[in-house]
């Protein structure tokens, strides 16, 4: 008998709406929805857009000197 080496699949680390990630990183979901079409990311942070369009962010909090 052998055993499939069958790797459990990961948790998605997206798992926030663009208010719950603004609110953890101390702006304005506008300011993270702007930063976003402008530049493709929120200072480094890049979401992963849904099928319905909505996006949804890492529990990340981007380096200070970042910002």
């Amino acid at each position: 008998m052998t055993v499939s080496n069958i790797q459990p699949t990961p948790v998605s680390k997206y798992t926030l709406s663009t208010a719950v990630f603004a609110t953890r990183n101390n702006v304005e979901p506008e300011t993270v929805i702007k930063r976003r079409s402008k530049f493709g990311s929120f200072y480094g942070v890049t979401p992963v857009q849904q099928a319905n369009g909505r996006l949804l962010w890492p529990d990340e909090v981007p380096l200070k000197g970042d910002l």
